[in-house]
């Protein structure tokens, strides 16, 4: 049964700032439209208290904490459809692999920014009734 609350991507249009994985779609459209729905809160839990994590780690200067909650960040999001904030995660892990941060920060920043856009993004998502 096809569900009109969950639109198809439009690959004529630029990239969003976040948009719903096929599977997923696929997964509500299939009556599991709660689940899909608890991912998305799971991401976005996990997210926050990682993003939390990442800032003690760029504060302390700390490279393999930074490079081991970026990568995490970076996993999460791009199986979530948040291609834009894993590339920046996939940047802060790479800073993570030196020995100067000074760059982490001003990361950080872009990461927490497109973090509140993709959560914008996902609260205005209709799943329909599940």
């Amino acid at each position: 049964m096809e569900s009109s609350a969950i639109p198809a991507r439009d690959h004529t249009q630029p990239a969003s700032v976040w948009s719903l994985p096929e599977e997923l779609q696929q997964l509500a459209r299939d009556g599991a439209a709660d689940v899909v729905a608890d991912v998305i809160a799971v991401f976005q839990e996990d997210t926050a208290s990682r993003l939390e994590v990442l800032g003690e780690a760029v504060r302390a200067g700390n490279c393999s904490s930074i490079r081991a909650e970026a990568h995490a960040i970076k996993g999460s999001s791009a199986q979530l459809g948040a291609a834009a904030m894993a590339r920046l995660c996939l940047q802060m892990e790479q800073v993570g692999n030196t020995v100067n941060v000074s760059e982490a920060a001003g990361l950080l920043v872009q990461i927490q920014q497109q973090f509140a856009e993709v959560g914008q993004a996902m609260s205005r998502l209709n799943l329909g009734d599940a």
